[in-house]
């Protein structure tokens, strides 16, 4: 990815915010980084112009992922959120996908190199998403090999079309 990605990392523990960085910079070299690590710099963070993407913890000494992925929605609703925790449960994974999030990964020594591919993927979603509510629907399912069939419904295009010079991956 050659882009520059702006991603919001919230969590209070300078350790843990190290090893997202250095996790993440292996496969994003033009990372931007906003850490927030208390109440005030959220909300300074929530009135500015926002990230591409953000990573929370759940446990948090002034609130909570899941307050916190409530208040990124309720102000960027297409902007996606991971929760990137070593203190939930699956009821609160269960909670926060309800409420828009984008994936979970648990903390954990062989669990970090996780990150990176919840972040690729978030962001893929986010550009197609995009896309069809510009008006770029078709050109964004069409690359991915996927149409509208009759019923209006997306499905993978199963024969060769104008689109694809071969079928579908």
């Amino acid at each position: 990815m050659n882009d520059q990605l702006h991603i919001l990392l919230v969590d209070d523990n300078p350790e843990d915010r190290a090893l997202f960085i250095r996790e993440l910079r292996r496969d994003f070299p033009n990372l931007q980084i906003n850490q927030i690590t208390d109440a005030k710099h959220f909300a300074r963070a929530l009135e500015s112009d926002k990230g591409d993407l953000v990573i929370t913890d759940y446990q948090l000494r002034w609130s909570d992922g899941l307050a916190v992925l409530r208040s990124i929605k309720a102000r960027w609703p297409e902007c996606p959120v991971i929760m990137f925790t070593g203190t939930g449960s699956e009821e609160v994974a269960v909670e926060a996908m309800k409420a828009g999030l984008d994936d979970y990964v648990l903390k954990g020594a062989n669990q970090y190199a996780r990150l990176p591919g919840a972040v690729q993927r978030a962001v893929e979603r986010k550009k197609h998403l995009r896309a069809a509510q510009s008006g770029g629907a078709i050109t964004a399912f069409a690359e991915n090999g996927i149409h509208r069939p009759a019923r209006g419904r997306p499905g993978p295009c199963l024969q060769q079309c104008a689109h694809h010079d071969q079928r579908p991956r």
